[in-house]
Formats: C-alpha cells, structure tokens, sequence
C-alpha cells in the first residue's frame, strides 16, 4: 500500500501544479510509516485542500466529477474546484487523442447544429471536425509553426463550439478559481494550468474525462467558445479576437 501510494503521489506531481504550498514532507512520511489499515481511505492535507490520489490511465468513461467546491461559470461549461489529476494523452490520430471518433466535415457541422460555427479568420478551417451530439462541435487543427504541438499528439488548437442553452457540457476540474476579463465586452475564462476535463450528458452526468492544457472560454453571441492550445494567455486572445 505504501509503495503504491508513493508511486500515485509521483505521478500526481508530475501532472499538477497546486501553486504555493507548505512543506508537507514530514506529513507524507509519518503516514507512510503507520501500520496498514485495510478498507480506509488515506488523505494527503496540504495548502488548505484535501487531494485524493487517483491514478487515470487516458480517457476513462464514466469518471466522476470529483467536486470539491463549485466556481462561477460560464454558459456550457462548469468550473469546480478539484485536485483530481490526468496523465497526458498518448500519441495517436488528432480526433483520438481526444477521446474523439467519426469525424465530419465542417459543412455537415454547421447544417447539424441550430446554432453557428465560427472560425479564427487567423488559422483557416480545421483540419478535423467532430460533433457532441446537437450541444457542441469539436473544431482541431494540426500543429505547425503557429500552434505548439499538445504533447505527442500531434495537435496544436482545440476549439470547442458550445450551445449557450443546453446546459453545460463539460466540466473543467481545478485547485484554483480560472482568471476573468472581458475580451470586446463579452465575459472570459482563462485556465492557466493543464487540469481534467470532464464531458457531461443531457443530465449533466460524467461521460468521459481528459487532460486539458491551458485554455480560454469566451461567451460569444450565440454560442460559447473554448480554446485549448499550450499558447499563453495573449496568444489564446488573439485567435479569439479574429473568431467570426
């Protein structure tokens, strides 16, 4: 039990950055060294949150929410409070590397959807394109020069196009409340740091849950945008300024 909790806590701070916290060294070794207790589960404290350790191999259908505390959101997507952590993706197709199958054509998207499908004047048509059902429309485009890869994946920009009015669809998974601005009057998100996100049902239950790296939620007139990529924050505002 104390090697595996060991080997979580590893890998736990390879993908998460929680920020500032205190020494907690002392703490993870005390209770490395009690005696086995079986059928209790063990709590790391540290910086004023409880993390649980949850090794998650990829995409993993069905995971839980995993709420601690619920913040402010906007139209389609849910930001909460979490300490949940996700490994990178492995390498593979764009759309896969997403949790992604049956890619559409842009044409076919937008006669779908009862709402519109912008595009970055700044980057083109995507090269893939996948639907959510009738909520939303996954628009990928490839890494180049313009766009950093997202890990192996062979990915540089990930834009999600959000029905406003069905409800949320994901759920962004965080230790740390996202940064808000206007960007030309309509409210925004930015998510500095990779974090799960999790894809909700029509009832807002889990379906599946992937790392995300930074992004930027934007409220547009019809609908509501979320933009992944490994840019920083001014690159992330300058796709968004060119969408229409």
């Amino acid at each position: 039990m104390a090697d595996q909790l060991d080997e979580a806590l590893r890998d736990l701070g390879r993908v998460l950055d929680t920020g500032p916290v205190p020494d907690v060294m002392p703490e993870v070794l005390s209770r490395l060294a009690e005696p086995r207790r079986p059928r209790r589960a063990r709590w790391l404290i540290g910086g004023g949150f409880a993390a649980i350790v949850a090794v998650l191999i990829g995409v993993v259908p069905g995971a839980a929410s995993a709420v601690g505390g619920f913040f402010q959101s906007l139209p389609g997507v849910l930001f909460s409070q979490s300490s949940e952590a996700l490994p990178p993706p492995g390498a593979g197709r764009l759309g896969e590397a997403l949790g992604l199958h049956g890619p559409v054509s842009l044409d076919e998207a937008r006669r779908t959807l009862p709402f519109p499908v912008p595009l970055p004047s700044s980057l083109g048509e995507p090269d893939e394109v996948y639907l959510q059902g009738a909520r939303a429309a996954t628009l990928v485009w490839r890494a180049g020069p313009r766009l950093p890869e997202i890990g192996p994946s062979g990915i540089g920009l990930v834009i999600d196009v959000i029905d406003p009015d069905r409800g949320p669809i994901f759920e962004k998974l965080l230790t740390a409340p996202p940064e808000r601005f206007d960007i030309d009057g309509q409210p925004a998100a930015w998510t500095a740091r990779p974090h799960p996100l999790v894809l909700l049902d029509d009832q807002g239950a889990p379906l599946q849950t992937r790392l995300s790296t930074r992004s930027l939620v934007v409220v547009e007139e019809r609908c509501t945008v979320r933009i992944e990529s490994v840019l920083d924050r001014e690159g992330a505002i300058a796709i968004a300024i060119t969408i229409s």
